[in-house]
């Protein structure tokens, strides 16, 4: 129909440049002379619902004439940030940066997102209930499933394997010293500097240096179409929620008028320079039989919903008069909050805990940044097992660190003829853990912190040990074999070794020659004695 509509306004509009509205869609018409390279294409807002407002560019010639069409349409264009600052994302949510790539995206889906400079891709609720592909670089079967339209909540299916799931869980429960598996705080910080929190009942342990955490952030990070950098991100936090252990409705975002912030943090989103968490991915690890859920007490229950293995709207009352009785047999009189959230739990949109899948929920307004209150949600306890999560948090830009949470990246060299074992230490040696098999003339790197040390083993011995020195100020240090100095350092005192001290006799200044120098100096001296040339 809306297609008709097209073909009509345009036999019947050939010249004309207006605005149609149509089925609630508005739909901007620019008409010229038909050639071979004009293309039709539909734009939408960031983070927008498919079904909402969208612009229809018909007989587009040119890049500079997208840029510029898009720019100019009424009520749109002054919310992109500038004629130049704004960018394209396609279908896929990956960018649309030429002429080129545009013609490539095959005809029935050109349908772009104008995303305003300064802010990153939000993906935009479509078809509730209906799954649809996302291509991800190490993993396949990866899908999207909207949930909820405010907030944006998307389920993700089949994000990671169960050999990932268990590796996580094994590494939180091996963690020994500051890294231990212990009650969850709360803060900025992921080290030091978090708060005991008690209407957060959970364990928890951060993970930013294995390689399977490593793997699944930069695979999230793929999934929500963001460029991956480590300041963009906190340290992966395991979380283990015992029988009744839960954590009340709250925001992952920092208030800007309550949280401390240091110097140089801004945490108010809509600003220019303001940087808070734009998105949570939360990976399901292991679920209970029962329960579990994450609540969104805030969140508009689409129309046509429904209850499945993965949601509960809450419209079920035996259910919920179920949940609130095994609430009552568990729980005291003292735990009020706990009691009010299982029943918000089983009275309003929830998500399930989903096997090897993930939950994806937005944090600031795709177009302003405004930080969105109603993305409150909750861990609901349950009755009969144990749960099992991972909470990744992303930033809308890089996170401020303090000197003690500054992370540095790492890369270990092997110049042995035979395979080493590299190890970590965050305990100052009490435990050592196993990282990765270098093998023979190869190299690894890792994220990792001033606090950590490591080491290379070989047939059972250390070969050597490494730390960062506390006056490092690069983001990347690189360590070999041969020495327990970064090699930077190695090459800076190889070039202080490879000069030597001359004094001058007569004028009493001391000047520095090369080994090379001084060693030529010498043999044609030995040559002159020899020779007799060098007697008075």
């Amino acid at each position: 129909m809306l297609g008709a509509c097209h073909c009509w306004l345009y036999s019947t509009l050939n010249t004309l440049k207006g605005l149609h509205i149509a089925y609630g869609i508005v739909l901007v018409i620019l008409t010229r002379e038909v050639n071979a390279q004009t293309v039709n294409v539909t734009v939408r807002s960031n983070g927008a619902a498919w079904h909402s407002e969208a612009w229809t560019l018909v007989d587009v010639e040119s890049w500079a004439d997208l840029r510029s069409s898009v720019f100019s349409i009424p009520g749109f264009g002054n919310t992109l940030g500038g004629t130049d600052s704004y960018w394209f994302a396609g279908p896929d949510g990956k960018e649309v940066d030429s002429w080129e790539t545009l013609l490539a995206i095959p005809v029935p889906q050109r349908n772009l997102t104008a995303v305003p400079g300064g802010r990153l891709f939000q993906w935009g609720p479509r078809q509730i209930q209906v799954p649809f592909k996302v291509s991800v670089d190490d993993h396949d079967g990866v899908e999207l499933e909207t949930v909820s339209e405010d907030p944006p909540v998307f389920l993700i299916h089949n994000l990671l394997s169960q050999e990932e799931a268990s590796a996580l869980i094994e590494s939180a429960l091996n963690r020994t010293g500051a890294d231990a598996l212990a009650t969850s705080s709360t803060g900025f910080y992921t080290g030091a500097k978090r708060f005991a929190n008690p209407e957060r009942t959970s364990s928890s342990a951060f993970d930013s240096d294995t390689p399977t955490a490593q793997k699944l952030v930069q695979r999230a990070f793929d999934v929500a179409r963001v460029n991956f950098t480590e300041g963009r991100r906190d340290g992966l936090q395991i979380l283990r929620y015992h029988e009744g252990e839960a954590y009340i409705a709250h925001t992952d975002w920092f208030d800007p008028e309550s949280t401390p912030a240091e110097p140089g943090q801004n945490f108010e989103s809509e600003q220019s320079d303001g940087i808070n968490r734009f998105a949570t991915v939360f990976f399901y690890l292991q679920s209970p039989p029962t329960g579990g859920f994450t609540v969104f007490p805030e969140a508009k229950i689409a129309e046509g919903l429904q209850d499945s293995a993965f949601l509960s709207t809450g419209l079920d009352r035996e259910t919920r008069e179920e949940a609130l009785a095994a609430a009552k047999g568990f729980y005291n009189k003292s735990h009020e909050w706990q009691m009010e959230l299982q029943s918000d739990c089983y009275s309003k949109l929830a998500v399930k805990p989903i096997k090897l899948g993930a939950i994806l929920f937005y944090h600031q307004h795709a177009t302003t940044g405004r930080l969105l209150r109603s993305a409150l949600h909750g861990a609901c306890p349950s009755f009969t097992g144990v749960k099992w999560g991972a909470n990744l948090w992303i930033w809308n830009g890089e996170r401020h660190l303090s000197d003690d949470d500054k992370q540095v990246t790492a890369t270990f060299s092997n110049n042995l003829d035979k395979p080493a074992d590299l190890q970590y230490t965050m305990d100052e040696e009490e435990t050592w853990v196993h990282f990765a098999t270098i093998p023979s003339k190869d190299k690894t790197s890792s994220s990792t912190f001033k606090s950590h040390e490591w080491r290379l083993v070989a047939d059972g011995k250390t070969v050597v040990q490494w730390a960062i020195p506390e006056d490092w100020e690069d983001t990347h240090v690189e360590f070999n074999s041969d020495s327990t100095s970064p090699v930077e350092n190695q090459e800076e005192q190889e070039e202080q070794e490879d000069v030597y001290p001359i004094d001058d006799e007569f004028t009493g200044k001391v000047t520095y020659e090369s080994r090379a120098e001084v060693v030529e100096e010498l043999i044609e001296e030995s040559k002159d004695e020899q020779s007799g040339e060098g007697e008075l």
